[in-house]
């Protein structure tokens, strides 16, 4: 299942959705709501499928993604030399942000 937030210009709200079953979606205030309607929805949409003999795809599993907390991050040259310590009179590293904003 998939939930997104519909910006304001959208007219607000949720929109709850399962990828694998095309066109199965919801829509509510909340995500809640949203959760709910789609619950409605999914029941009607395997019932419609099933009186029209049509394959139901096998749902996808998602991995849980692990993160490593490291942060790729790209910035100006001079501004990298300065915490790297090279090129400028400051002594700086990444792991150790002192002295931040720098005097450039």
């Amino acid at each position: 299942m998939r939930l997104n937030q519909l910006s304001e210009v959208d007219g607000g709200g949720w929109i709850a959705s399962i990828p694998e079953l095309r066109g199965c979606l919801a829509d509510g205030q909340t995500p809640d709501e949203a959760y709910e309607e789609l619950k409605t929805v999914l029941e009607f949409w395997l019932q419609v499928a099933k009186e029209e003999e049509k394959v139901v795809p096998q749902p996808m599993f998602y991995e849980t993604i692990e993160y490593s907390g490291r942060i790729m991050l790209r910035m100006p040259k001079k501004l990298a030399s300065h915490f790297s310590g090279k090129g400028g009179t400051r002594r700086g590293k990444f792991k150790s942000i002192h002295g931040f904003p720098p005097q450039l």
